[in-house]
């Protein structure tokens, strides 16, 4: 079964990078910021992820691939 696609909420994106405070807003309610903070803390949040100045940044395409890996379809 072919894994689900999630670009679509890239190419909405107004940047090339989603803040991690921003990142309840781009996944549509799927993940919260603390959740993400969760798991960067544990190594399995989206790579690449910077810091610019007190925010922490991930590439958009990082973040679908993310999402990607770990989205199946269910029944």
């Amino acid at each position: 079964m072919p894994k689900p696609d999630f670009s679509n909420m890239g190419k909405r994106w107004p940047s090339a990078y989603v803040a991690r405070t921003e990142f309840n807003r781009f996944t549509g309610g799927l993940y919260s910021a603390k959740y993400l903070a969760n798991c960067d803390s544990k190594q399995i949040g989206p790579q690449g992820r910077i810091r610019a100045g007190r925010k922490i940044l991930y590439p958009v395409e990082s973040v679908i691939r993310w999402l990607e890996d770990r989205a199946q379809y269910v029944g």
